[in-house]
C-alpha cells in the first residue's frame, strides 16, 4: 500500500500540502497494542518554531494533531494507484498517504482527501 521514501521527499510533499492547502485527513496511530486513534480532517499549517498541525477546517483551532516531523523516524508514501478505494468504513476517498513513524511510539498519517471526496464526519475504525 505503501513505500518507504526519503526525509527530503516527505518533506516535498509537507511543503506542497502546505502551499496548496490540501485538504487532508489527519490520523494519529499508536505502534502497540493500545487500539485508540485521533484523527483530524484540515490544512497542514507551521508555527515559526517548526511544529506542523493539521488543524480543522469546521472550527478555528480545535481539534488538531500537531507533530515534529524532523523527528520522524521512517517515512512512506502511496498513492491512489496503489490503495483500494476506499480504505474503509469511515474513511474518505483519498488521493495520497504520507505516513511519518515516530520511533516505536505513533505514525502520523496524512491522507490527501481527493477534491470531490466528503470527509466523514464521524470515523469510526
Amino acid at each position: 500500500m505503501v513505500s518507504q521514501i526519503s526525509k527530503e521527499d516527505a518533506f516535498v510533499l509537507l511543503d506542497k500540502f502546505m502551499e496548496e492547502t490540501t485538504p487532508i485527513w489527519a490520523q494519529l496511530v499508536p505502534r502497540n497494542q493500545v487500539h485508540v486513534i485521533a484523527n483530524v480532517d484540515g490544512i497542514l499549517t507551521r508555527t515559526p518554531d517548526g511544529l506542523m498541525c493539521v488543524r480543522s477546517m469546521k472550527r478555528n483551532a480545535e481539534p488538531y494533531i500537531s507533530f515534529r516531523p524532523e523527528l520522524a523516524t521512517l517515512f512512506a508514501y502511496g498513492d491512489s494507484r496503489v490503495m483500494p478505494q476506499p480504505l474503509g468504513e469511515g474513511f474518505p476517498l483519498i488521493e495520497s498517504i504520507l505516513v511519518l513513524s515516530f520511533s516505536d511510539v505513533f505514525s502520523v498519517m496524512l491522507c490527501e482527501v481527493a477534491t470531490d471526496a466528503q470527509v466523514p464526519d464521524d470515523t469510526r475504525l
